[in-house]
């Protein structure tokens, strides 16, 4: 199954998100490492539920600003997430 996936970090903080950070999803057991604007992926039709983060540049282990999302089966998915101005915000998913 085929996500789409547009991930912004907030308008405020765009330099600093594209010198430092980079967007990752989890779906399932597997991490996909994303950049930040339009991005598409092969995910297994038994996926249902994910989240998007993002982590500092280097790290492979803290995983910030967090949201749940749900997938459809059988469908085209488009999943948006824009990261909010401050540190410590979560991404808002529509």
């Amino acid at each position: 199954m085929n996500v789409s996936f547009e991930v912004r970090p907030s308008i405020v903080a765009v330099w600093f998100h594209a010198l430092f950070t980079k967007p990752i999803v989890k779906i399932g057991d597997r991490t996909y490492t994303l950049r930040w604007g339009e991005n598409s992926i092969d995910v297994p039709n038994d996926s249902n539920t994910g989240f998007v983060a993002y982590r500092y540049k280097g790290s492979d282990t803290q995983e910030l600003g967090s949201a749940n999302f749900a997938l459809q089966a059988g469908g085209t998915n488009r999943v948006v997430a824009k990261l909010g101005p401050l540190n410590r915000d979560s991404f808002r998913i529509r």
